[in-house]
């Protein structure tokens, strides 16, 4: 698995006449806040140990979530291609610092002057696959919407349930 940062765009375009800038985010925080309660290991650190290995603290040193404006409109962006501009607009991880001081999940939340609104995560990839990323953003919105999440979408963290019952039997083969 790589241990860089993989990023996940998405843009809002406004409806109507819209001056809940403040609240909007003021929801996107404080429901990210709520989601990192069962999703506690997004807000850890990862550090090397023996072996080459990398190792999660569960330390809660939290995410980075940056707020920015635009005064250019969504349009004025085209198509979105990978240019100068759209990487401003991606959260950056300093690779030249300790994996230690790295978060795991970055959150840059951009207001257009049409109230356009892009948010870009950038999530370690180390930390989970497409699926699992999936489950946290679903969770997260669903909280945004002030709606609880379900037993079943709460992800379950104890692996030590996978451990084999000791001592190991052998296969016994009649």
């Amino acid at each position: 698995m790589q241990w860089t940062h993989s990023p996940l765009i998405r843009i809002y375009k406004t409806i109507g006449n819209n001056n809940e800038e403040t609240t909007t985010l003021e929801t996107l925080k404080s429901s990210l806040s709520r989601t990192l309660v069962p999703y506690y290991p997004l807000a850890g650190r990862l550090h090397w140990i023996h072996g080459g290995r990398l190792e999660l603290h569960c330390n809660a040193k939290g995410t980075k979530v940056m707020e920015a404006y635009s005064i250019e409109k969504l349009d004025e962006l085209g198509d979105f291609a990978p240019t100068e501009a759209i990487e401003d607009l991606v959260p950056k991880v300093d690779y030249g610092s300790p994996i230690e001081d790295w978060p795991l999940l970055l959150v840059q939340v951009t207001r257009f002057s049409c109230d356009g609104l892009y948010v870009v995560t950038t999530t370690c990839h180390t930390m989970g696959d497409g699926w699992s990323a999936a489950n946290f953003f679903n969770a997260w919105a669903k909280l945004a919407r002030e709606d609880e999440l379900e037993e079943y979408e709460i992800p379950f963290h104890d692996h030590t349930i996978l451990r084999s019952p000791e001592p190991l039997t052998p296969p016994c083969f009649l």
